[in-house]
């Protein structure tokens, strides 16, 4: 196969809140990123210890998978201030700026987003139906104001909400 230069064109981020578990949400538009948007996957994995490899302080004889999350990230330019608002406030509280009740579950209380980043040039959308927002540090001053908005995103194993099947991204843009 023929190597290519490959640039995926605007990455569009859409969110959607879930109100009443792993539903069908709408998504809307967040907006567009400085530089493209960043998915970092993170495999967890666990040392097996036994005595042939010098038991727990020696090597390990094997390595066990534990699951997988994504780190997403993205410098957000031009954005809907509505739908960053939404983004921006704890799920569990009222307004942006409270907290939310302390000890909340995230996967019972259906406290978490979809996140859905569109690119034009990718044959793949990435939708993520289950994230937190994590972060959303910005710079304030006289020049362009920039938000780098950061989610967590996670598979919910042996919950509830496992009729998502321990998905921790898909391909499906609707619903």
């Amino acid at each position: 196969m023929a190597t290519a230069i490959h640039v995926n064109g605007v990455a569009q981020i859409k969110i959607g809140l879930y109100t009443a578990g792993p539903v069908a949400v709408t998504t809307e538009l967040l907006g567009h990123a400085l530089d493209g948007v960043d998915i970092e996957p993170e495999i967890h994995i666990d040392p097996v210890f036994a005595d042939t490899g010098g038991g727990t302080g020696g090597v390990p004889v094997d390595f066990q998978e534990i699951g997988q999350v994504a780190r997403i990230s993205a410098d957000v330019i031009v954005y809907d201030e509505a739908v960053l608002t939404k983004v921006r406030k704890r799920p569990s509280s009222s307004a942006e700026g409270l907290l939310g009740t302390t000890g909340s579950l995230i996967v019972a209380g259906a406290l978490y987003q979809r996140v859905l980043i569109l690119s034009p040039g990718d044959s793949v959308p990435y939708n993520f139906p289950c994230a937190i927002t994590s972060r959303w540090p910005v710079r304030l001053s006289t020049r362009r104001t920039i938000y780098r908005v950061q989610w967590l995103a996670f598979a919910p194993i042996g919950t509830a909400t496992a009729a998502l099947g321990s998905i921790l991204y898909n391909t499906t843009t609707s619903g």
